[in-house]
């Protein structure tokens, strides 16, 4: 995210703000990018009281809807009580979570040829159907709080707004003027090259009718070679591709924890935005920690210190000095069940009748 501060004169001043990312906090972490709302809070918090006028620039494909309402009832709290105006300026893209944070702005101007997109939310989930059915819930929650954030701005009813995200609907300059997400055009601007093409690539599919002109709106590749139109990257195929790993990368983080006896603690994880190795390596000594702890007669921390990512270094002393405090032993033999099966069983006749031979037979 780039600041920059333009004083207009005393006391009042302008500050423009520049969102050209992806949105959300748990994105910004597993991917290493993306604008947060807590980032954005720290930066208004920066500015001098005498800043009364932002100009909020947008070329963004969405991202985390949590983040983007947090973005939102900020800008409308500063509107409350700092006394500060936001405009929105959509310079290219405002899809998905964008549209939230246009919502919260007036006026909403959107460049020639900017398009808009809204969606229903969506999540990868991971259970049974009770889980599922659970999850399918929450997502018409987080349906509703998207909706509420619309009709700051539209003045469409709620059921014609639901109509279009069931239908992942996209928006010219003229159509999102037309419904109410944008308030007017910004004459004579035309969206520079400015999406990357690997940020792009994790965006929903764009339509064929707009594809030509989402393309547009890639940024040239480092190496300072203009990418021509023709050879843009196919950004709903490599998206489908990165879907595709994410979700075999969960299912392989629920068996490693499956296998260390901590499934409880996939969701976790992955919210976490952990790799399978990096999940590997945190559970590599789950079992002695697991045993380490029932030596203790303390079992119920094991799954904390699994958690924590606790060495088993770490563990023992830790258990140790919780064990000195108590003044208790601790009892490194194995539970009375696993010892018995750690055992073999004795043929007692079999060694009666060893014992009763002679030591020296003849020959």
């Amino acid at each position: 995210m780039k600041w920059e501060i333009k004083a207009q004169g005393e006391p009042a001043g302008e500050a423009d703000i520049y969102i050209n990312d992806f949105i959300g906090d748990w994105i910004d972490s597993h991917w290493d990018f993306g604008v947060t709302s807590k980032g954005f809070l720290d930066e208004l918090n920066r500015l001098p009281e005498s800043i009364k006028n932002v100009r909020l620039h947008i070329n963004s494909p969405g991202g985390d809807v949590s983040a983007a309402n947090h973005i939102a009832n900020i800008i409308r709290d500063q509107q409350t009580t700092k006394g500060r105006t936001f405009e929105a300026l959509i310079e290219g893209a405002a899809w998905s979570a964008a549209t939230i944070i246009t919502s919260a702005c007036n006026p909403t101007r959107i460049a020639d040829n900017g398009l808009m997109m809204i969606h229903n939310p969506w999540t990868i989930v991971l259970g049974d159907a009770a889980e599922l059915r659970k999850q399918a819930d929450v997502m018409d929650k987080f349906r509703d709080s998207i909706v509420a954030a619309y009709q700051w701005k539209t003045p469409l009813e709620e059921k014609e707004i639901i109509e279009m995200m069931d239908s992942e609907f996209w928006m010219d300059a003229d159509e999102a003027i037309e419904f109410g997400f944008a308030d007017s055009k910004i004459e004579g601007f035309r969206a520079a090259a400015a999406l990357d093409a690997a940020m792009l690539a994790k965006a929903p599919k764009i339509p064929e009718e707009y594809q030509e002109r989402v393309n547009a709106l890639i940024k040239p590749a480092p190496t300072a070679v203009v990418i021509p139109v023709a050879a843009a990257p196919d950004a709903g195929a490599i998206a489908a591709k990165i879907i595709e790993d994410t979700r075999a990368a969960a299912l392989e983080i629920t068996e490693l924890c499956k296998a260390a006896g901590v499934a409880d603690q996939a969701g976790d994880f992955l919210a976490g935005g952990k790799t399978p190795d990096e999940v590997r390596e945190r559970l590599k000594d789950a079992g002695e920690i697991r045993s380490a702890c029932v030596a203790a007669r303390l079992p119920d921390r094991a799954n904390r210190y699994i958690k924590a990512g606790f060495a088993l270094d770490e563990v023992r002393a830790d258990l140790l000095e919780i064990l000195k405090a108590r003044d208790i032993d601790i009892d490194n033999k194995l539970p009375t069940t696993e010892r018995s099966a750690a055992l073999p069983s004795l043929n007692v006749s079999a060694i009666y009748a060893r014992l009763r031979q002679p030591l020296f037979a003849k020959k």
